[in-house]
């Protein structure tokens, strides 16, 4: 017979570890996020910088 403790190790081994995937896909997000945005950010400043240019 599995004892309670061993159900509550049991779950919060569970627990834990779809914590962490969502954290990490949480934080993948996030980069994805700034990735484009920075991107967005460089190119605004590359047509800025040509426009100034000119």
């Amino acid at each position: 017979m599995v004892g309670f403790r061993d159900t509550a190790v049991l779950c919060q081994l569970i627990h834990n570890f779809v914590h962490d995937i969502f954290q990490v896909r949480l934080e993948v997000a996030v980069l994805f996020f700034a990735t484009d945005r920075l991107q967005s950010l460089g190119k605004e400043c590359e047509e800025l910088l040509h426009a100034v240019a000119l």
